[in-house]
């Protein structure tokens, strides 16, 4: 059985680490899935990280998904969350339809924010962990790797490495742990642990 960065998290962390996650559900899905957990008790010390939309339920349009991500805030009573961006590569996600891998000049993406991922930076600041990003540039490293030809290639044109993939969207355990890391840091800049 493969560890999830949720497990690698409570590692770096200390804390308990409830991963609620179901493998296919839509952004509205877990939404209203959250909803009815929220509604059982206090929980305005959680710290939340969300991640959401890359199996649709937002009808790609970026405003019903940060919609979606902002009800569950507000229902959750806290105000420690982290908004975990999408890990698959440019064009390549079910959940956006309206994603190339290609900015307006027809050039690749690369380091630039997508912008499914602009538009939840612009939503959520501080609290938004650019997952793709995180990946291109620590990914390899965190986990010990040395980058090929290859990686070099697909990090240029912004997808991430494939030593960190289990499939076009899902990591691996290297690719696991560096997510987990990169949370770690986020966690750390927004002071929710030390």
């Amino acid at each position: 059985m493969q560890i999830s960065h949720p497990d690698i998290l409570s590692g770096f962390t200390h804390y308990a680490t409830n991963n609620y996650g179901i493998g296919g559900e839509t952004s509205d899905q877990i939404m209203n899935r959250a909803n009815g957990y929220y509604q059982n008790g206090n929980h305005n010390k959680d710290i939340l990280l969300l991640e959401i939309g890359s199996n649709g339920g937002w009808n790609n349009d970026y405003n019903t998904l940060i919609e979606q991500y902002k009800t569950i805030i507000r229902n959750s009573g806290s105000c420690y969350y982290i908004i975990i961006g999408d890990t698959d590569d440019p064009g390549t996600s079910i959940g956006d339809l309206n994603q190339t891998e290609y900015n307006e000049d027809g050039s690749y993406v690369g380091f630039r924010e997508t912008a499914w991922e602009a538009a939840l930076s612009a939503a959520f600041g501080d609290h938004f962990f650019n997952t793709r990003l995180y990946m291109l540039q620590n990914g390899l490293s965190d986990a010990g790797l040395t980058a090929t030809d290859q990686d070099n290639a697909l990090i240029a044109q912004g997808k991430i490495s494939k030593q960190l993939r289990y499939d076009w969207t899902h990591f691996n355990s290297y690719g696991y742990y560096s997510k987990a890391l990169g949370i770690f840091k986020k966690g750390m800049q927004l002071g929710y642990w030390g």
